[in-house]
């Protein structure tokens, strides 16, 4: 309980954090609705669990619980609002999308004007000790009321939204995220139920336990959980599985330099190099910007300075590497890399030297592996530069 309680200020500012940066897409596409409400939800969410945290000491001011509970009472429906027309504008086409959320817009409206007129009509001793229970006040009972119903509303319709659309979503995380949120609305739906019998034990006075406050505590912040998670799934976790591509690049962009720099370095192709680049291989491992179309570049660069340097190809370097890799037992793509690695290396040694290139048409043909993607032309040319540190490439091309 002591744990979670210090995780509100932590999870709020971490919503707030996350408002900020989603508003970078609302400024980017300003029609874009869905991605305006998950704004609306993150900063209403952040919000309340700040305020949240601050009420122990808001305790010490008459009055001030019960305003500060209000408050973020209405910043609870705010976001459940919000949620509903992200889920509108996820799952339904925009003229539809629009006017059921002006329904609901309106209804939170009303809504929030009936919490505020609650509290400004509650007595003294409603606004001292706050509207933790439906007791005799009109004001608190109103209170009470309109909050679960608009909220217990709002989780009964994101459950139905889900229902209807999570089956036939267009994308996998799409689908996968309305299913979160379908399950945060059931633990929405189950604190409004769990208010609604302590609410219920209290007025009436009936024989039974109320629900512990710690069981209800659990409820706000699994239902916070899910559906922020559900809202974020589609955006978020597409990056997350791009995280070990981003480290094999990286690897990749990393392994390749020094055949980059290798064949840099060869007179006649520093015409192929691309702009200002590392002169080092860690002043190339620091720069990480922009990996995805510097790892493309180098891959073409590797392969446009190796297509220049055919005229130098030996094919008695080719068939002497073929032939020793297979006395050492290796085949296919280790075989082929070893030969291309060979001829490569017999073809930079040669034009350092200024030996005349033969015809480029007469050159060997050198065997490649399937590169359909980037990521598979890197894994090509880092298993030519592993053939190019190893043993058997020293063999045959002597230093």
């Amino acid at each position: 309980m002591a744990l979670i309680t210090l995780l509100y200020p932590v999870v709020g500012v971490f919503l707030l954090c996350t408002a900020a940066f989603k508003a970078r897409d609302v400024a980017r596409d300003p029609d874009n609705r869905a991605v305006r409400a998950v704004v609306h939800t993150a900063l209403a969410l952040g919000l309340v669990l700040i305020m949240i945290a601050s009420t122990p000491a808001l305790r010490t001011i008459p009055g001030a619980e019960a305003a500060a509970s209000t408050v973020w009472h209405i910043g609870v429906l705010w976001a459940a609002t919000s949620f509903q027309v992200f889920l509108l504008f996820s799952t339904r086409d925009r003229l539809a999308a629009t006017r059921a959320a002006r329904v609901r817009r309106g209804l939170f409206a009303a809504a929030a004007v009936v919490l505020a007129l609650a509290w400004l009509g509650a007595d003294e001793r409603t606004k001292d000790y706050g509207f933790r229970v439906i007791d005799s006040s009109p004001s608190a009972a109103a209170w009470q009321i309109t909050f679960l119903a608009l909220c217990g509303w709002a989780m009964i319709d994101g459950v139905l939204l889900v229902a209807r659309f999570a089956g036939h979503a267009p994308a996998r995380d799409l689908r996968v995220g309305l299913r979160v949120m379908g399950a945060g609305c059931l633990g929405g739906l189950a604190f409004c139920t769990a208010k609604i019998v302590t609410a219920a034990i209290q007025t009436f006075d009936l024989a039974h336990r109320i629900v512990p406050g710690s069981v209800l505590v659990v409820l706000v912040v699994t239902t916070f959980t899910l559906l922020f998670a559900g809202v974020l799934w589609a955006a978020v976790a597409p990056r997350v599985r791009a995280v070990p591509r981003w480290f094999r690049r990286r690897r990749a962009h990393r392994d390749l330099w020094a055949l980059w720099n290798d064949l840099r370095r060869t007179p006649g192709l520093q015409s192929y190099v691309f702009g200002t680049r590392a002169r080092s291989a860690s002043g190339d491992v620091l720069h990480s910007r922009h990996l995805h179309w510097r790892l493309y570049r180098r891959v073409i660069e590797v392969e446009d300075m190796g297509f220049h340097l055919r005229p130098w190809y030996s094919q008695d370097v080719a068939d002497t590497a073929r032939q020793r890799g297979q006395e050492a037992g290796l085949a296919g793509d280790e075989l082929a890399a070893l030969v291309h690695a060979a001829v490569l290396e017999a073809a930079m040694r040669a034009c350092r030297a200024g030996t005349p290139g033969a015809d480029a048409a007469t050159a060997p043909v050198l065997e490649v592996s399937t590169r359909d993607s980037l990521d598979d032309a890197a894994a090509w040319q880092q298993s030519i530069q592993r053939a190019r540190r190893c043993a058997l490439l020293r063999e045959v091309v002597p230093a």
